[in-house]
């Protein structure tokens, strides 16, 4: 169940999204962006074969929901409970002072995703997605509200090889693994040096 929380009445609603409800699914409409107020949303899409494709995650103040076609390529999704604030230009006379004000950071968003998961090797791909997590919240421990699967499609590697990972920078003292969803960044310099 959507709840919409009343703000002031120069800022849109915040939409409060359950874990693994669909903010929007692939293939409907497109023309709003969406703000994250609190939690964290993924992108995802099914190719023809039937994968499963995750396009990004994001968080506090971040922005999705670009398109240039007319319809949403990936569906948006809520990982844990998430607030999102939409912006759509037909009803909002701001949108488009806003819009502009948001796309640099954008698109300076997308060029660090891909160059996250251009990065040749397990390991180097795993420490490039942290190392961004911990640049992103500005904190060393990292609240992971997705599945282990989502990051792994996300960064091209399969789930065992994210645990090897994980368990490799854990035995080397990069980071502490408290429980599922919780990683504690313990030596941030060596994991920016995995490559």
């Amino acid at each position: 169940m959507t709840q919409h929380l009343k703000t002031s009445s120069a800022e849109a609603p915040i939409s409060i999204y359950s874990n693994g409800m669909k903010i929007y699914r692939q293939g409907d409409p497109s023309g709003s962006l969406y703000s994250v107020q609190f939690g964290c949303v993924l992108l995802a899409r099914v190719t023809y074969g039937g994968n499963r494709q995750v396009g990004g995650f994001f968080f506090p103040n971040d922005v999705f929901g670009w398109e240039s076609e007319t319809e949403h390529c990936f569906s948006a999704e809520a990982a844990g409970t998430t607030g999102i604030r939409v912006f759509a230009p037909a009803r909002d006379p701001n949108s488009t002072e806003w819009r502009h004000k948001q796309l640099l950071p954008s698109l300076t968003r997308l060029r660090e995703q891909l160059l996250i998961v251009s990065l040749g090797t397990a390991d180097a791909r795993l420490a490039a997605f942290l190392c961004d997590l911990v640049e992103r919240n500005r904190n060393d421990l990292l609240v992971l509200p997705m599945h282990r699967l989502d990051i792994a499609a996300y960064l091209g590697i399969s789930p065992e090889t994210v645990s090897r990972v994980l368990r490799r920078f854990k035995d080397a003292g990069l980071v502490s693994v408290p429980s599922t969803h919780y990683i504690k960044v313990l030596n941030l310099p060596a994991l920016q040096q995995i490559q």
